[in-house]
């Protein structure tokens, strides 16, 4: 397979709480790969290790070259050079389907997480198929079974020699089951305001895990904040509760940590099913902004926002993945991953302070 190029993207974000958000400008972070499958370059999640030289990603669909699944793809180079594929690391394997859905990775020092959607899936309408088929896969029978691959939360660590060492593994499907808010949305497609996890950070000594979907009336976003050990998490979701943020109709794509000293959490948030929605990023101080007992909710502003190209359309380019970067005496910055088709063509965006 010949040489791809994959960029990813700079965000520079301002951290003003303007009236209405500027625009993310955009230039190039190469991201360099040989005999990348398809599907590793949907790229869907990102961290940065080792001061930057290090950067490891996954794929939403997660199936290497040789049809295995592996899931952790480790680049080594710096921001300002870009990037070189090294290898890939298998981190799960495959439960019901091939398909894991990995959605999103997160850091806490040397330990990585990464979790699956936990979303169901229905089948798209098809031009070529029968007006019964296309009824059919409007119907409940147009649901994909259950996925046991999807409902994944591994805790990892890439040792000395490169290996990955699984620490912990659990699913977090009893949790959303029992939940008193998720539980009603837990049998929906992801695409019809379903459950569907694609934000992990570890924040506050804690793991939080964002949602896509349901975007919930007065349009709140369900956060859950649980902890790191994932043998303490609670399977019946009585303890778990659930944070919730406003994004403006947006569901979360990604979560990302700033520096300790700003105990801040960046939201990277888009469109939650087709909504003609763009992209934005939002700094949340990670605090529920659920109204109540007198109070109005503090709702921002996002912090910029990104609008996708007609090239993006048409190669159906989409940002996914956020992780924070450094900060210069005039910008605060972030590497966004986009997945895409074949081709993928990430892009790169900017907003100053």
């Amino acid at each position: 397979m010949r040489p791809r190029g994959l960029v990813a993207l700079l965000v520079f974000c301002s951290l003003s709480h303007a009236t209405h958000a500027g625009q993310c400008a955009r230039a190039p972070l190469k991201l360099l790969a040989e005999d990348v499958s398809d599907e590793q370059a949907e790229l869907s999640g990102v961290v940065l290790l080792d001061g930057g030289r290090k950067l490891i990603a996954v794929s939403n669909e997660g199936l290497g070259p040789d049809g295995r699944a592996y899931m952790a793809q480790v680049f080594e180079g710096d921001p300002k050079d870009g990037y070189t594929h090294s290898h890939n690391e298998r981190i799960y394997e495959p439960d019901g389907c091939k398909e894991a859905d990995f959605e999103a990775l997160a850091q806490d020092d040397d330990t990585l997480f990464v979790i699956g959607s936990h979303s169901q899936n229905r089948k798209k309408q098809n031009k070529n198929e029968t007006r019964a088929e296309n009824f059919r896969r409007l119907s409940a029978d147009g649901i994909d079974e259950d996925c046991k691959s999807r409902d994944k939360l591994r805790k990892f660590r890439l040792t000395d020699g490169e290996k990955v060492e699984t620490l912990q593994k659990t699913s977090l499907r009893d949790l959303v089951d029992h939940h008193p808010v998720l539980k009603r949305f837990a049998t929906l497609p992801n695409k019809e305001n379903g459950i569907d996890i694609e934000g992990l950070a570890v924040f506050d000594g804690a793991l939080f895990v964002g949602f896509r979907g349901p975007v919930l009336r007065e349009n709140y976003v369900p956060v859950l904040r649980l902890p790191t050990d994932l043998d303490r998490i609670e399977p019946d979701g009585e303890s778990d509760g659930a944070l919730f943020v406003n994004l403006g109709g947006r569901g979360i794509r990604d979560l990302a940590p700033g520096p300790l000293e700003e105990k801040a959490l960046y939201i990277l948030a888009g469109p939650n099913g087709d909504e003609k929605q763009n992209f934005a990023i939002y700094r949340w101080d990670g605090r529920d902004q659920l109204g109540g007992n007198g109070h109005e909710p503090d709702i921002r502003q996002p912090l910029c926002e990104i609008d996708l190209t007609d090239e993006d359309k048409r190669t159906k380019h989409k940002p996914e993945g956020l992780a924070y970067l450094d900060r210069t005496p005039s910008a605060l910055r972030f590497v966004l991953v986009h997945d895409g088709e074949v081709e993928l063509k990430a892009e790169i965006i900017t907003i100053r302070e």
